[in-house]
Formats: structure tokens, sequence, C-alpha cells
């Protein structure tokens, strides 16, 4: 998905077409979730947290900014599916809590 990212954001800077300038999947496809890619290969935990939490707040501004567009419902299933893997990576890369009893 990061591929696209790459691909819509640099489409977008050399075309002159005005959808493709304000082409907010780049909000869904984010190049960012290579980098995300990269530190879960290398097993490093804080980037791994801070990069899913940018993602998921990434995610959450393209579902607001698609509330009135007709092809939400199309999306709906790849934000599912991002919000859960984004949540799931958050969660098994915590610290995890130690309980004083």
């Amino acid at each position: 998905m990061g591929f696209l990212g790459i691909f819509f954001a640099t489409v977008g800077f050399y075309s002159f077409h005005e959808e493709l300038s304000n082409n907010y999947n780049v909000l869904l496809f984010n190049p960012t979730l290579i980098v995300l890619l990269y530190f879960k290969l290398v097993k490093n935990k804080k980037w791994i947290i801070n990069l899913a939490v940018f993602n998921l707040v990434l995610i959450g501004i393209y579902l607001i900014v698609m509330l009135n567009k007709a092809h939400l419902l199309i999306l709906i299933p790849l934000m599912l599916t991002s919000l859960i893997l984004l949540v799931k990576l958050i969660f098994q890369n915590r610290k995890p809590i130690s309980v004083v009893i």
C-alpha cells in the first residue's frame, strides 16, 4: 500500500489535473507504511508504535475528508483492514504493564 502512496504522490506533482493534485488517497495509502515495514523487520518497537499511531491519525483525517464523498463505501474495507492491522501492531509492540498487587 505504501508503494501505491508513492505513486499517487509523484503523479500529483507532475499532473495538471485538479483531481490528482488534491488526491487524498495518499492519506490512506501512505508511503510511511514502507518505513513501518522496515522498522518491523529491524524490530524497533518505539518507531513501530510511533508510525502506527501516525498512520492511524492519517486514516482518521482521511475518514473525515471522505465523509461526503460517493466512494466512501468502497474504501471502508481498506480503512478497516488498515485500522485493524495498525492497532494489532501497536498492541504487539507496546511495553507490558506491570501490575503490583
